[in-house]
């Protein structure tokens, strides 16, 4: 199963919070939101009208951990 299929079916289609902090590697909320603030992300983040805090689509999630994968298979430590 890829790894978008996974995260769909474990998120839907959209993540966000501290489930969207997690799958980008932070230990929180905070921390995603300065990353969000400083433009660090690896992938679009959102706002929906109505809701609070930021979304992201799981397809460019799930892109953007597969090329950090990608990333350091190029470049090992």
């Amino acid at each position: 199963m890829s790894t978008t299929a996974r995260l769909i079916e474990a998120y839907g289609l959209l993540v966000s919070g501290r489930d969207l902090a997690k799958l980008a590697g932070f230990k929180n909320t905070d921390a995603l939101r300065v990353a969000v603030q400083r433009g660090r992300l690896g992938f679009e983040v959102f706002r929906i009208e109505g809701r609070r805090g930021r979304f992201a689509r799981v397809e460019d999630v799930a892109e953007w951990i597969e090329s950090q994968g990608q990333k350091s298979q190029e470049n090992p430590a």
